[in-house]
């Protein structure tokens, strides 16, 4: 399918099928990818997840140290089903999904 509607050859592709999970809904709790303007790096950002789903909470630092990329911690507890980025630096959010640690 990558191959027939957008030209990426699955030789291009790595599968990551063998980390924990409490869920199915990886935009809930999966890595929030972040470009540095200046020098195009990468890293990510791990939001805090349900603390009853400690499987979907880790997987954005598991995800990191696989890909050899810095991971950085969000203070905010966050699902991120409805975080909207753009590839202009804006983002928006629904306010019944953030809530700041206590």
């Amino acid at each position: 399918m990558l191959n027939d509607y957008f030209g990426i050859s699955s030789e291009w592709v790595n599968w990551y099928l063998d980390f924990e999970s409490n869920s199915f809904w990886l935009r809930d709790f999966g890595p929030l990818f972040v470009r540095d303007v200046v020098d195009g790096s990468l890293s990510i950002e791990d939001a805090h997840y349900y603390p009853e789903r400690p499987g979907d909470d880790e997987m954005p630092k598991d995800f990191a140290s696989r890909i050899d990329a810095p991971v950085s911690d969000f203070d905010l507890f966050f699902e991120g089903g409805n975080f909207l980025p753009t590839r202009f630096g804006r983002a928006s959010d629904s306010m019944s999904y953030l809530w700041m640690q206590t």
